[in-house]
C-alpha cells in the first residue's frame, strides 16, 4: 500500500477531486426585525443574538419548503440560534423531516458589534476578515477561528449523511463562507476570496446547491497541509518538516524557523515542499 507520504501534492490533490462529487443545499434563515428586507428597520449585525423569525420569515420558509419537495432532501441542519431553527422547523414539517442543530453552524460571533447598524459594523468586519483576522473581536472570535469551525460544522453536517441529500438551513456568514471558497476555487488549505466573503448575500429565506467533494470540504488529508498551501514561507528543512504545529489551544500557528507566517493557514505536520 502506497504511503501518502510517498505520493506528490498533485497527486493526493487528484486524490481528493476523484471521489464522487457529493451535492447539497444551503441557505439562510428566514427575516427578523434584524434584516433590513424585512422592511421594519435598518439592516443590523445579528451575529449571535436569538431575534425570532418574523411572519415575513415564516413565510418565506414556508415557500422555500415547497420549492425543496421535489429536490429529495433527507437531512435537515440548522444551527442553534432560534432564528434558523425556527426556519429548519418550517420546513421540516412540510418536508416530513425532523432538523438536527448544531453550534458550528453558527454565524462569525460579532461580540460588541451585535446590533449595530450593518453600515457601521460592515468597515470593522472588512478589516478583521483582511488585516487581522487571527485577532477576536471584542468579545467575539477571530475571522479564522469562525472559518475553522464553520467548515467543521458543514462538513459534518454533509460527512454525517452521505447517501442523503442534505439542507443547511444557516446564516449569511456561513453561506457566504462557501461562496468565497468557491470563488478562491475550492483550495483544500481552505483559503478564500476574502473581498467575495465581504459581498452582500442572497435575501433571508434563500437556498441554493453547492457541489463539492468531501475531501476538500474538511479541508484537510491526513491531518495535514503544506506550506504552500498554507500560504507560509518555505523553512530551512523543506524535505521534512516538523517545526509547527496547529493546535485549537494556541492563539495563532507558531514555527521554530518560518519568522514570517501568514493568518490565512497552517502546518500540519507535512513536507513542506511535496
Amino acid at each position: 500500500m502506497t504511503n501518502r507520504a510517498e505520493l506528490s501534492r498533485k497527486e493526493i490533490l487528484d486524490h481528493a477531486r476523484a471521489g464522487p462529487e457529493i451535492v447539497f443545499y444551503i441557505g439562510r434563515h428566514g427575516a427578523t426585525w434584524q434584516n433590513a428586507e424585512a422592511g421594519v428597520s435598518a439592516d443590523r449585525e445579528r451575529s449571535w443574538s436569538n431575534a425570532p423569525i418574523l411572519q415575513e420569515g415564516a413565510e418565506e420558509a414556508r415557500k422555500s419548503a415547497i420549492r425543496l419537495k421535489t429536490e429529495g432532501i433527507g437531512v435537515i441542519y440548522c444551527s442553534d440560534l432560534v432564528r434558523s431553527c425556527q426556519t429548519a422547523e418550517i420546513i421540516g414539517d412540510i418536508l416530513g423531516i425532523e432538523p438536527k442543530s448544531s453550534t458550528k453552524l453558527r454565524p462569525w460571533n460579532m461580540g460588541s458589534l451585535t446590533n449595530k447598524l450593518q453600515s457601521q459594523a460592515d468597515p470593522i468586519i472588512a478589516a478583521y476578515a483582511k488585516k487581522k483576522p487571527d485577532m477576536a473581536v471584542p468579545e467575539g472570535e477571530s475571522f479564522n477561528d469562525f472559518k475553522r469551525r464553520a467548515f467543521r460544522g458543514v462538513a459534518e453536517a454533509v460527512g454525517n449523511y452521505p447517501d442523503k441529500t442534505v439542507l443547511l438551513v444557516t446564516h449569511l456568514r456561513i453561506d457566504s463562507l462557501l461562496r468565497a471558497w468557491q470563488a478562491a476555487g475550492q483550495p483544500i488549505s481552505h483559503g478564500i476570496d476574502v473581498d467575495a466573503f465581504l459581498k452582500r448575500g442572497d435575501a433571508p429565506g434563500s437556498f441554493r446547491v453547492f457541489k463539492t467533494h468531501l475531501p476538500l470540504l474538511w479541508g484537510e488529508l491526513d491531518d495535514k497541509l503544506t506550506h504552500a498551501e498554507a500560504h507560509y514561507r518555505r523553512g530551512y528543512e523543506p524535505q521534512f518538516c516538523r517545526t509547527c504545529e496547529y493546535s485549537n489551544h494556541m492563539s495563532k500557528p507558531t514555527c521554530g524557523l518560518v519568522n514570517d507566517i501568514s493568518p490565512a493557514g497552517w502546518c500540519r505536520l507535512w513536507e513542506a515542499d511535496a
